[in-house]
C-alpha cells in the first residue's frame, strides 16, 4: 500500500496530509468491509441472514441520524456491533412484548433521541445547527414510523435495535460526560 500511496503521491503531487486521508479512507474501508464479512458469514451459518439484514439496516438509519457510542478499536468495534446485531435477533425471538409496552418504551427512546442526538465521535468536528436539527428530525420520524407498526417478527428486530440503540446513546453520554464533539479543527482527527 505505501508504494501505491507513494506513486500517486509524486505523480498528483498530493501533500502528506492528504496520502494520509486517502491511506485512511482505504484502511476505514478495509476494516468495515472485514466486519460485514465476518458478521454476514456468522448470519448466514446459522440461518438468520434476513434478520441480520434488518437488523443491520436499522441501525445504520439510526446511526446516520443520530450517531452512538463509538469504539476506539477495531476488535471491540467488532465484537460490540456483532453482539448488538444478535442481542435484536434474539431478543426478537425469545421476548414478545405487550403493544402498549412497545409504545411506551418507543416514546421514551424518541424522547431520549431527541435530548441526546447527534452523537458524533469524538474525532468528529462539532455539526451545524442543521445538522443537528436534521438528524433530530430523521430521528423522531423513524422512530414514530417503527412505533406505528407492530405486523411480525421482523419488526420485534427493529423494535430492539431501537431500544438498544437508546441504551447505546445513554452510554455514550455518560462515556463523554456531555462532551459529543470536539469544537475545533484537529487534523489528525480528520
Amino acid at each position: 500500500m505505501e508504494k501505491f500511496l507513494n506513486s500517486i503521491q509524486r505523480t498528483y503531487n498530493y501533500t502528506d496530509y492528504q496520502i494520509e486521508v486517502i491511506k485512511y479512507f482505504f484502511l476505514t474501508i478495509a476494516s468495515e468491509l472485514s466486519k460485514l464479512l465476518i458478521i454476514f458469514t456468522f448470519f448466514i451459518c446459522t440461518g438468520k441472514f434476513m434478520e441480520c439484514l434488518i437488523s443491520l439496516t436499522a441501525l445504520l438509519f439510526l446511526r446516520l441520524s443520530c450517531g452512538g457510542y463509538h469504539c476506539e478499536h477495531y476488535i471491540t468495534c467488532f465484537l460490540f456491533s456483532f453482539f448488538y446485531i444478535y442481542a435484536t435477533i434474539f431478543l426478537a425471538e425469545h421476548l414478545h412484548p405487550a403493544r402498549y409496552f412497545i409504545m411506551s418504551v418507543m416514546i421514551l427512546c424518541i424522547v431520549i433521541a431527541y435530548k441526546l442526538a447527534p452523537m458524533i465521535s469524538k474525532h468528529r468536528l462539532e455539526p451545524s445547527k442543521n445538522l443537528i436539527k436534521r438528524s433530530k428530525i430523521l430521528n423522531i420520524c423513524f422512530l414514530l414510523a417503527v412505533s406505528t407498526f407492530y405486523t411480525n417478527h421482523y419488526f420485534l428486530i427493529i423494535f430492539w435495535v431501537c431500544a438498544l440503540h437508546t441504551v447505546q446513546l445513554l452510554l455514550a453520554k455518560l462515556q463523554k460526560g456531555g462532551n459529543y464533539y470536539v469544537t475545533g479543527v484537529n487534523e489528525s482527527c480528520v
